[in-house]
């Protein structure tokens, strides 16, 4: 069971602290939702449409979450009378970024495609359910948990639980949400404890005699928080190992949308970018969860679209979020920097597409690059820092370290042949 708690655990701690370096928001929080999934999938020896499907459900359904805001939360732990609050309201918001990133990823590695409109149902509910929770709890500040009185934040974690309660209701009216709800409750455990946890942790360091700018106390709370997220959604997994194993095979059938999607994989990324921004362009306050419903319907008709989205798409993202921060520092290299963009893009897609044609190896082969090409692209944000603290060399001598023991682990686990992979 050890290796079902710690690759997943120490993959989305690795993937939650480059998700507060590289990325940030719900784009960066795709980091550590594919990368859990595919941890999941190779515990499981998944490949092919199952791996797809459990990393662009894991992807989008974490990054969901990642609209939270929280920053004036944690900073209630600094004040004594504040700390209670402080501690409640990241329990809370981790608690909901569990529920609603778990039960994804539970669709994701148990979806069949005889279910797939009951699952399309139950996303369109997940968008009723954010509104409503939105509309009458987050924005009247019903129960709020950030600064009432200093630049308010207008918080989503009542959108985002009712929009997962919704979406899991729907899925049980259906018969097929015993595993999203074991895994939903099992990611609420986990990161309920963790984010506080973390919060903890954080605060703790200040009592430590280490100069001010050599305590990453943020990473310690991100990296605590990701280490509980990951390794509940490993132990639901061992616990469920049997039922997620238990995937007959089915005859594949080209449904209309999986024959609109015959494009490389770099064009169907580039659409899915294409979703995202225009969602983000719309007055509401959960936009990503308005792209993310329509990304993940089209993923479930649409087997080639997955990949695309769940890697493609993390990849370019963070890659966007460098490039950003190297032009603020030489702006007169600004094409350079979206030189560097397109052919990341390009060859990642690229290699996506060469890499379907060996399903056995492809698992393995994703999750190591996206690690270590997340982690290549912290080291150039580093780089691009005008001072780097020793904080900062702490927490790259972290990530190094933690994207190390990940391919290790990921080396001893993986078979050198899995023909025998399930399909959908």
């Amino acid at each position: 069971m050890a290796s079902w708690i710690w690759l997943p655990g120490l993959i989305m701690s690795l993937g939650w602290g480059l998700r507060g370096f590289i990325g940030g928001g719900p784009l960066g929080a795709m980091i550590p939702g594919a990368l859990v999934a595919l941890s999941v999938c190779v515990l499981l020896n998944q490949t092919g449409a199952r791996a797809a499907y459990a990393a662009a459900f894991g992807a989008v359904g974490i990054g969901f979450g990642g609209q939270e805001t929280y920053g004036q939360t944690v900073q209630f732990l600094s004040r004594p009378e504040m700390l209670p609050l402080g501690l409640a309201g990241l329990g809370v918001k981790g608690a909901v970024w569990g529920v609603v990133g778990g039960a994804c990823v539970g669709v994701g590695l148990s979806v069949r495609r005889e279910h797939r409109r009951f699952v399309l149902g139950a996303l369109g509910l997940m968008l009723v359910g954010t509104f409503l929770g939105w509309k009458f709890i987050d924005e009247p500040k019903l129960l709020y948990f950030s600064n009432r009185l200093d630049r308010p934040r207008a918080e989503l974690w009542a959108g985002l639980l009712m929009g997962g309660v919704f979406f899991l209701a729907a899925l049980a009216w259906a018969g097929i949400a015993r595993l999203p709800v074991r895994f939903a409750l099992a990611g609420a455990v986990g990161a309920g404890i963790g984010f506080p946890l973390g919060g903890v942790l954080m605060l703790a360091g200040r009592l430590l005699p280490l100069a001010k700018d050599a305590y990453p106390g943020w990473k310690v709370m991100e990296f605590t928080f990701g280490l509980c997220f990951g390794a509940a959604i490993g132990a639901c997994a061992y616990w469920n190992r049997g039922r997620l194993a238990d995937t007959a095979p089915e005859t594949s059938s080209e449904s209309p949308v999986e024959r609109a999607s015959s494009y490389p994989s770099v064009v169907l990324a580039v659409l899915a970018a294409g979703v995202i921004w225009a969602a983000m362009q719309l007055p509401v306050r959960f936009t990503y969860t308005m792209a993310g419903v329509g990304l993940l319907g089209w993923v479930l008709y649409s087997e080639r679209s997955a990949w695309p989205i769940a890697i493609t798409v993390t990849v370019g993202a963070f890659t966007l979020y460098i490039v950003g921060f190297f032009q603020q520092r030489f702006p007169a290299w600004a094409p350079l920097g979206w030189t560097v963009l397109a052919g990341t893009v390009w060859a990642t897609s690229r290699l996506l597409d060469r890499w379907q044609n060996e399903p056995a190896q492809q698992v393995r082969r994703v999750v190591s690059g996206l690690i270590w090409v997340a982690v290549g692209a912290s080291y150039g944000r580093t780089l691009l820092l005008e001072r780097i603290d020793p904080a900062q060399v702490m927490v790259e001598l972290l990530f190094t370290s933690l994207a190390l023991a990940v391919t290790a682990l990921l080396v001893r686990l993986w078979p050198p042949v899995a023909e025998n992979a399930s399909t959908l």
